[in-house]
Order: C-alpha cells, then structure tokens, then sequence
C-alpha cells in the first residue's frame, strides 16, 4: 500500500513539473518548485525517538491578480510537501522496558496546503503578507520492516497563521523572512499492533521559520534559503483491548500515543517560473 501511495505522488510531482510552464504562461499566476533535505528528529519523552535524514519536493501556485475584482493586494496559494527519508528508531520493545534499536526505517509525509493572504506594499521596496488557511499532513512510519516493530499512521488537520517579510533589494534580488504558528486543530494516530488501533490527538501546536534569497535570472527566479519547522503534540485518547491467550483468561490493556515533539531543519533551492 504505501509503495503504490509513493509512485502515486511521485507520478503527481511529474505531472506537476510538465504542467508548471504553462500555468506560468497565464500571467495570473507564478509555479515555484523546490528541492529540500533536512535533518529529522521525533521523539517520546522517556519513550523512544527517530532521527534521520528526508529529502522532498515542494510546489506551490500563487495567484494575485486573477484576484483583482476584489483586490490586487489579495492572493491565494496552494501548496504540496512530500519528504522521505530513512530514521533510526531508539527506544524500547513494545510493552516492555528491554532497549532496543532499529535502523534504516522508511518515513515520509506528504502535505497539502490552502492560503489567502493580503499583501502591504511600502513604496514597492518592502511587502508584508500575512496569511491563514488549512493544512492537511499524513505520515507514514513503516516499523513493520523491523521483525519486532509495526507500522503507525498519523493524520493532523491544522490552520496556518502566517506572515512572509519581503525586501525588494537592488540587482533583481530578493529576501523573504516567515514566520507561522500551526493551529492544531485534530489528528489521528493509527498504530498497526497485533490490530490497528486509532488514538484520537486533540491538542497541539507547531512553529514554522524561514529565510530565503532569490535571483532573477532571464525569464526564471532562482532562489535557495533554511527554514526550521516544529510540532508539539499532547497525550493521545486511550483505547482498551482484551488480548487472549490459550488456557488463561483475558487481559484488559490500555494503550494511548504519549505526547511527542518534531523538529526538522534543513535547506531548500527553488526555482519559480
């Protein structure tokens, strides 16, 4: 299932790099394309943590002034985010306190985004644009690879509340700064024990900052800057199973997500059309 889910959004991003040119030839819109790797750290306080390396893609259509009934100033964008990589797991056997570790874990996200946003221009030398919308990410942790692991599901819907300082410096070049806090709103987290099992997450928040540097060069931007992005999310609801075995009486066990946080830092190079 996740190998078919991977070309898929694989065969999405090709299909996103052919059309690109010509939704950058209506002059409603600009494509910017970028290529990220960074480092990634999760972790269970007292429980476990995954660190590794990921590599993705990220797309976004920006439109302003197919807006311009409205307003000029007003724009909407929509965003694509897939990273994956390979993390080591660090922690303990399910259900026991015996250390164990495991290495070369597949991990990937993909993320869809939704802005509107309104732009302040200053005198066409400094804009700022903040922004809100929806989010949606769903991760895919394949422990199962692992003879003593399994695999675990995540899906959060959050609003995005963001602001982007652009400088319109000399020679063509460009500096934007973001910042953004994520407004958890629910997620869900399906654990692939002995059954699936679904732990609902309620509370929570993220952080987001970057920086980049861009270039026109002929009919293209070029652009290359860091960014960090933080998530930090609370215990889960519980769930109670009875497990069975032969010749005794079943057991009632509860289990639940403990609250976790994620850090990914790391760069990215676009290119804009």
């Amino acid at each position: 299932m996740g190998e078919t889910i991977i070309k898929n959004l694989l065969l999405g991003v090709l299909l996103f790099v052919f059309v690109a040119p010509v939704l950058a030839n209506d002059k409603k819109n600009n494509v910017s394309l970028a290529l990220e790797i960074a480092s990634y750290h999760y972790k269970e306080p007292d429980h476990m943590r995954l660190d590794g390396i990921k590599y993705g893609v990220n797309a976004e259509l920006f439109s302003r002034n197919s807006l311009s009934e409205l307003s000029n100033r007003l724009f909407c964008a929509l965003q694509a985010r897939f990273m994956i990589g390979t993390v080591d797991y660090d922690g303990s056997l399910l259900g026991t306190k015996i250390p164990y570790k495991a290495y070369d874990i597949i991990d990937w996200y993909v993320e869809p985004r939704c802005l509107l946003g309104y732009a302040y221009d200053t005198d066409g030398v400094f804009e700022i644009l903040p922004y809100t919308g929806i989010g949606y990410r769903y991760l895919f942790n394949e422990l199962s690879k692992d003879p003593n692991g399994y695999n675990r599901e995540n899906i959060c819907i959050y609003l995005p509340l963001g602001i982007d300082f652009k400088f319109k410096c000399k020679k063509e070049f460009n500096i934007v700064l973001n910042a953004e806090y994520d407004l958890f709103c629910f997620g869900i987290q399906v654990s692939h024990f002995f059954a699936p099992l679904a732990f609902d997450q309620n509370y929570g928040y993220g952080f987001r900052f970057s920086g980049k540097i861009s270039k026109k060069y002929r009919n293209i931007i070029l652009s290359a800057g860091p960014f960090v992005r933080y998530w930090r999310i609370e215990e889960s609801s519980k769930s109670t199973v009875e497990l069975y075995k032969e010749g005794k009486l079943p057991t009632r066990t509860t289990y639940f997500e403990p609250k976790n946080n994620t850090i990914e830092f790391g760069v990215h190079f676009g290119v804009q059309f």
